[in-house]
């Protein structure tokens, strides 16, 4: 027997990405972490509910660092396209910018 045939419906490929996250809806800010990204948006965990069709104002700490000593982050605003208890998927309105966020630690 055959596996079902599934369409892919997204515009933009998905990249599983594990990342601390900010955000702020509807008068509530928390934390959490994406679960993926793409150019058109992300899904990531949320430590209070948000509503479907919120609009969300995000920040993702991003890994890398910018010449090797400037910690970034990529800050965005979307709309909350669908959400499961603290699962939230949120569609870009905004294309998302950098943003410096000072040096990094030294080790």
């Amino acid at each position: 027997m055959t596996a079902p045939l599934t369409i892919e419906r997204r515009n933009a490929p998905r990249y599983a990405l594990r990342l601390p996250v900010t955000y702020s809806a509807d008068k509530t800010t928390g934390r959490g972490w994406t679960i993926d990204l793409s150019s058109s948006g992300v899904l990531f965990t949320a430590e209070h509910a948000v509503w479907k069709s919120s609009v969300v104002l995000l920040n993702i700490e991003w890994p890398a660092l910018l010449d090797d000593i400037i910690r970034l982050r990529l800050s965005a605003m979307g709309r909350v396209a669908r959400t499961n208890g603290y699962s939230v998927a949120v569609c870009f309105t905004r294309i998302p910018s950098w943003k410096t966020m000072g040096r990094a630690k030294s080790t």
